[in-house]
């Protein structure tokens, strides 16, 4: 595959900061890169390669040279982007029709959201001790 189909794969298959993330994870283990906790303590070797997560949404990769005077590799991105964010208890009935309340998130140019259909991706995140059983007396805020 050239490196646009690639490039084009990789953006049609991130349809929200956690899919972005997840997507560049993989890049990054096929090229030889391992995962660091970022809550837990690191014993890095120099010249290897490595990336670090967080809350799921951002990652880290770097590689540390042997003298850190002469410096380290670093690349950071930022994975989310301009789009409409379901509101907490977003649910609405109007005429029949059941609709999720959003809000804008990011610098939106909305006129290139009105012809195309949209749809949901992202992470859904439970309160409560057991993911499969959440807390029914708990209010997401």
């Amino acid at each position: 595959m050239s490196y646009t189909g690639s490039l084009f794969n990789f953006i049609n298959n991130s349809t929200s900061s956690f899919h972005t993330v997840l997507n560049a994870q993989s890049y990054l283990i096929k090229n030889g890169f391992e995962e660091v906790n970022f809550s837990e303590d690191w014993q890095l070797k120099a010249d290897k390669k490595y990336f670090t997560k967080i809350y799921d949404s951002t990652l880290i990769a770097f590689i540390p040279h042997q003298n850190l005077r002469e410096g380290m590799k670093i690349a950071v991105s930022h994975t989310d982007f301009p789009c409409l964010k379901i509101k907490p208890s977003a649910d609405i009935m109007q005429n029949d029709y059941g609709k999720l309340n959003v809000e804008i998130y990011g610098g939106m140019i909305l006129n290139t959201w009105f012809d195309r259909p949209l749809s949901i991706a992202g992470k859904v995140v439970l309160k409560g001790q057991d993911c499969y059983q959440p807390d029914v007396n708990a209010h997401v805020r």
